[in-house]
């Protein structure tokens, strides 16, 4: 568990102090999960913070839906700003839904019509 968490910590591009500090834990508080088991709170909250379901922290397997590239990339850019920058982050994002969001009802009648 423990190889698996520091490889997708490298893989998003953090380090386990960080994601540590983030998170609350103590310093080196994820090397030594191989040698005590983390509380449930812990793995939970690493589940959350790291976009990953429990079950691919405990075993592996990647379960529910996934995110693509995209948009664990717009995750990463939000939890990099500030609170301004996230505020400002979701008056950009309603902007664009507003604009562009797909319209699934229009989608469909198209589809039925042809």
């Amino acid at each position: 568990m423990v190889n698996r968490l520091l490889a997708l910590i490298n893989q998003k591009g953090l380090t386990p102090y960080s994601v540590e500090k983030a998170l609350g834990f103590g310093n080196g508080a994820i090397k030594r999960f191989s040698s005590s088991s983390p509380s449930a709170d812990k793995i939970v909250a690493l589940s959350d913070f790291l976009n990953v379901s429990t079950d691919y922290i405990l075993k592996g397997k990647q379960t529910g839906n996934s995110l693509t590239e995209r948009e664990e990339l717009l995750i990463k850019w939000y939890r990099e700003c500030n609170d301004k920058g996230k505020d400002l982050f979701f008056e950009v994002i309603d902007s664009i839904k507003d604009k562009y969001k797909k319209d699934i009802s229009n989608t469909h009648l198209e589809s039925d019509v042809g």
